[in-house]
């Protein structure tokens, strides 16, 4: 990025901007760039020395911005008065992303109801923060991520919906919880809160052992639990009736209490379909028969597997393979993978190893994979692809096949 942008005061693009320490590259260079709209990306945010250099950039008066990232590039106390002076932002604002925050706490516009607009918000890797910001009075938040905020053990509706709010987040349809290592609690959920939410993923929150009463969601359509390998059972009073899709996976004590049979089955089994550990175990169509059902495909992408065991559609613009195996002795998927986890599993004399796209942190991308040796032939393997790669390296289908 050349130096000097902010002298280009009729600028309307710049999707990123990179704060260095230097002159010309401060965050002061935003001053004047009041005519800035669409989305605007501030990375290494810990170049910012001084609060009155954050309060200069003038965030508040760029009224045609839409979405705005905030990213540093270590975590950091200083990062928390930084974003307590880089906003509050206009209240035309859709979308806020904030990365790699270091302070132990959200700033205190964060949730104020002023913003009107703001219908999606990410929280990533802010691993200091104690405690959620009040989001519940947004009036117009769609959808909600919180992914590894490590420090969190509580989440607690009385403080995430804001005190004596009986309908906290009125618009709320989707929240995923992830990689929130020390989240061990989820109470305080009464009726009317989120009494719009369809779509709601709980993954890698392995001290997580108790969730709210899920049955006040009346819009809840679509629950994934997994890798939670201390949650026992579900709530006592069950789940919603409209729940169409219900998959649970590397949750070994509560996948077998929600077997049939099992002690939490009959507060599932009116669920059309079902997924235990990889397994379909309710719905009655044919795989053939979900296929037809579709009135389009826009695109499959991917290898096709020779073998597979079950199939899900989530979209018509895409096919999602649960699982599936072929034959590959590549571990070339032209994809870029971190290891974050590895563990043993019963039965079997290789680990398991789980990865995430490189891409996940710093654009948002949501695949992961699981990765384990066959026993009877340890030059394959079978991998597990979650989620989609919305990194620029987009793919619309997750499948399981070989590889390393």
């Amino acid at each position: 990025m050349p130096p000097g942008v902010g002298k280009l005061t009729k600028l309307e693009t710049l999707t990123t901007f990179i704060v260095g320490v230097e002159e010309g590259f401060r965050i002061q260079e935003l001053k004047d760039l009041d005519e800035l709209r669409g989305s605007l990306a501030l990375s290494n945010l810990d170049n910012v020395r001084e609060e009155s250099e954050a309060t200069d950039a003038r965030l508040n008066f760029k009224k045609f911005l839409r979405k705005v990232e905030f990213q540093w590039s270590r975590l950091e106390s200083k990062a928390e008065k930084t974003l307590e002076k880089l906003l509050p932002p206009h209240q035309f604002l859709t979308e806020l992303k904030i990365l790699y925050y270091g302070g132990a706490k959200f700033p205190s516009w964060l949730g104020m109801s002023k913003f009107s607009s703001l219908a999606t918000i990410s929280l990533t890797n802010c691993r200091k923060c104690t405690q959620l910001p009040t989001l519940g009075k947004l009036p117009w938040l769609k959808s909600l991520k919180l992914e590894e905020l490590h420090a969190i053990e509580e989440i607690n509706h009385d403080v995430f919906c804001g005190h004596g709010e009986f309908e906290g987040f009125p618009k709320l349809e989707s929240l995923e919880i992830d990689g929130m290592r020390r989240l061990e609690r989820w109470t305080g959920m009464v009726e009317g809160q989120m009494p719009l939410l369809r779509r709601l993923i709980i993954i890698d929150c392995p001290s997580l052992t108790i969730l709210p009463e899920l049955l006040y969601l009346h819009s809840l359509q679509h629950l994934k639990i997994s890798l939670c390998s201390k949650l026992l059972s579900l709530p006592e009073e069950g789940l919603p009736k409209l729940v169409q899709l219900l998959i649970i996976m590397e949750c070994p004590e509560l996948e077998n209490r929600c077997k049939m049979g099992g002690y939490n089955w009959h507060k599932i089994e009116h669920i059309p379909n079902i997924w235990i550990g990889y397994r379909r175990i309710s719905g009655t169509k044919p795989l053939e028969q979900c296929i037809a059902d579709l009135n389009s495909i826009k695109r499959v992408e991917g290898s096709t597997p020779t073998r597979i065991e079950g199939m899900f559609l989530t979209t018509a613009k895409g096919v999602q393979i649960t699982k599936a195996e072929f034959v590959h002795h590549s571990d070339d998927d032209d994809y870029g993978w971190r290891k974050y986890s590895e563990k043993n599993i019963p039965l079997s004399k290789f680990p398991r190893r789980y990865y995430r796209c490189i891409q996940g942190t710093s654009k948002g991308c949501s695949a992961r994979k699981h990765v384990q040796q066959l026993d009877d032939d340890p030059n394959m393997s079978r991998v597990i692809y979650f989620g989609h790669h919305t990194c620029v390296m987009s793919c619309s289908l997750s499948s399981t096949h070989t590889a390393k």
